[in-house]
């Protein structure tokens, strides 16, 4: 995400507003993880809300705890406050993230595949995480953040499918988020993994047949009915 911060706002190339932190963001103790259960639960409560509303105005999809990551940028504007000079470290990101995959509102993404289901234990979560290659600590390293729920997705895109009569039709993976034909609706350059969650959706509402594919989506398609 190409944005700098600037006090208490991020500066929007294009967008023609900036977003505005709340005034929590400018407060030491939000950058540090309270010990008081109550305490905390409103403080991860705030950081979720807080979360949501920065991904959905500067519309990005992922979020990465790893300070090494190609889109590590979003994660530093977001868990820092540089006039404070405070930042949320990196374990307690993933504690973050942790509560937004609980509440539905994200999902860990690993080796590309995105966990379905938040575990219901650590233990659960190490099961959940070997199955794709990975462990509990090291393979929680991005996030795919729900400020659209994948179901929401799936509507749009089938309002847009009946809208425009492609009904019976079949569509590349490509061509529903990069296509000439999708230039200016909401789910262009959906990212493929969230495209996949939503056309599961219609397929289980009988609304699509999903062909496979390679991982990257290429000769991936979906046929809407």
């Amino acid at each position: 995400m190409a944005a700098t911060r600037q006090g208490g706002q991020d500066a929007s190339p294009g967008k023609g507003r900036s977003f505005e932190y709340p005034k929590l963001h400018s407060f030491p103790p939000f950058f540090t993880l309270q010990p008081n259960p109550t305490t905390l639960s409103s403080q991860l409560s705030a950081w979720e809300n807080l979360i949501l509303s920065h991904s959905r105005h500067h519309r990005y999809h992922f979020l990465d705890i790893s300070p090494t990551s190609s889109a590590s940028e979003t994660s530093r504007q977001l868990f820092r406050n540089e006039r404070i000079a405070r930042e949320l470290r990196p374990q307690d990101v993933r504690t973050v993230l942790d509560h937004l995959v609980k509440n539905g509102n994200a999902a860990w993404e690993v080796s590309g595949r995105i966990l379905d289901h938040p575990p219901s234990s650590s233990k659960q979560a190490g099961k959940d995480l070997s199955s794709v290659g990975g462990s509990s600590s090291t393979s929680r390293q991005r996030a795919v953040i729900y400020w659209r729920k994948p179901f929401e997705w799936a509507d749009l895109i089938y309002e847009w499918v009946t809208s425009t009569g492609q009904n019976k039709s079949i569509m590349t993976l490509f061509e529903l988020t990069e296509g000439d034909m999708v230039q200016g609706t909401e789910f262009y350059n959906l990212p493929i993994p969230i495209l996949r969650k939503a056309l599961q959706i219609l397929s289980q509402q009988g609304k699509a047949q999903i062909f496979t594919g390679a991982e990257d989506g290429e000769g991936e398609g979906v046929k809407f009915v």
